[in-house]
């Protein structure tokens, strides 16, 4: 899973997830100064996210509501094992 972002820090969401999917999806950062990467994966806006699939020839895009339960639910799908939990709206 990527985040494609034009923020410095580390985002507290990003954070929880990652703990969350531990061990079932890697996460990265992609910050707006690494025009290689958005150039690739044709980033225009902030934030992105995305997951990247060794499977799939595109990355599939997050385009829900920038909000912890619903990108856990979206990226509970592509995590390979389901996880529990996720929290309520």
């Amino acid at each position: 899973m990527f985040l494609f972002t034009d923020k410095t820090s580390n985002p507290l969401i990003i954070r929880a997830l990652s703990i969350n999917f531990e061990n079932k999806l890697f996460f990265g950062i992609v910050r707006h100064t690494e025009s290689a990467v958005l150039k690739r994966y044709n980033v225009k806006e902030f934030p992105k996210i995305m997951v990247v699939k060794a499977t799939e020839r595109k990355p599939i895009i997050y385009d829900g509501e920038i909000k912890y339960s619903n990108i856990f639910e979206f990226l509970n799908i592509y995590s390979e094992t389901f996880v529990a939990g996720g929290g309520s709206s």
